[in-house]
């Protein structure tokens, strides 16, 4: 049976978030905790009794973290332009977190994109976009700057922040534009080019 701990839950958590913040998630161990405890790995356990347990456990201090971060964009103008950039900020600083947050299969039942529509939502006012446009909206900006996030902090694509800011503002503002004209595109399925034709004709009703 572990012996007793001479530490809280709460202190593991946070030791294991600043472990997960420098190394990654793969760098946590019970030994490792343990180690910065000046214990074995047993106490640990007193808490945390699979692993399982304590990745979960870090990931939501981890959401907090973020959600921290991102707390006051709609005090600007506009919003989810102020939160996107934001977030690609909080990927290229905080890169293990990000990875932790978003690249797991429970992100998307999490509704971790509640930010993103509350900033969407305070920034459409006026704009005269149903509910079914606003969500299109929400769903392809969120999408995009989840790309661009990904992108930049694993330094596949180098841009400043002047450029993604350019980058976030074309790409909604297409969207956008898109989204309002009514129009309907396509569903395009990939085939093999005739010979004869190497230009595909797009028709936008």
């Amino acid at each position: 049976m572990p012996r007793k701990a001479n530490f809280t839950r709460e202190d593991i958590v946070s030791t294991a978030l600043e472990i997960v913040r420098k190394e990654g998630i793969d760098a946590l161990s019970y030994r490792v905790l343990g180690k910065k405890f000046g214990a074995s790995a047993s106490p640990v356990l007193t808490y945390f009794k699979t692993m399982e347990d304590l990745h979960s456990a870090v990931r939501k201090e981890a959401i907090k973290v973020l959600y921290e971060y991102l707390k006051d964009c709609t005090d600007y103008v506009p919003a989810f332009k102020a939160y996107d950039i934001r977030l690609i900020r909080f990927a290229k600083e905080d890169n293990n977190l990000y990875r932790l947050i978003y690249l797991n299969s429970e992100a998307e039942s999490e509704g971790l994109d509640h930010f993103a529509s509350i900033c969407m939502e305070t920034m459409m006012k006026g704009y005269g976009l149903t509910e079914e446009q606003k969500t299109s909206l929400i769903s392809q900006t969120w999408v995009y700057c989840c790309g661009l996030a990904m992108l930049t902090s694993s330094g596949a694509m180098k841009l400043t922040e002047d450029e993604i800011c350019d980058c976030l503002g074309r790409q909604f503002l297409s969207v956008f534009q898109y989204i309002k004209s009514g129009k309907e595109l396509p569903n395009i399925e990939p085939h093999k080019r005739d010979a004869d034709k190497q230009v595909l004709t797009l028709k936008i009703e």
